[in-house]
């Protein structure tokens, strides 16, 4: 497709919307291939619970604030979009409008710059 929305014709699931995996693409087309963090890193900003859930889940993390948060599903398409208040050190989000299955939680800072993710299931 030659359009802004993808930065590979070839393949419709590398896009801006994209999660990166490591696989030797630059699957978010943000000019990185490969570009994500330990799972040590990403345990370190925060945490989610519990995993698997059936209608909440609670994000932990310290020195948190206001953040944006996104649920995408397993194809990368962003379900939710919404902000996130951690100022307390937790945060609950509901799950009742989300059918059973497996889901991406990623949070991102104020200038839109992602703190990290975690997979999460709804039972």
């Amino acid at each position: 497709v030659g359009n802004n929305d993808d930065c590979n014709d070839e393949n419709g699931d590398i896009n801006p919307d994209a999660i990166e995996i490591v696989d030797g693409e630059d699957n978010d087309c943000n000019g990185l291939t490969d570009d994500v963090v330990s799972t040590e890193e990403l345990n370190s900003v925060f945490r989610v619970y519990p995993n698997p859930a059936h209608s909440t889940i609670v994000v932990e993390m310290e020195n948190g604030g206001f953040v944006s948060a996104q649920i995408i599903n397993p194809v990368g398409q962003i379900l939710k979009s919404f902000d996130l208040d951690i100022s307390s050190g937790s945060s609950s989000i509901a799950l009742n409008n989300l059918p059973g299955g497996l889901y991406y939680l990623r949070l991102l800072d104020n200038e839109g710059v992602t703190l990290g993710g975690k997979k999460f299931l709804k039972l």
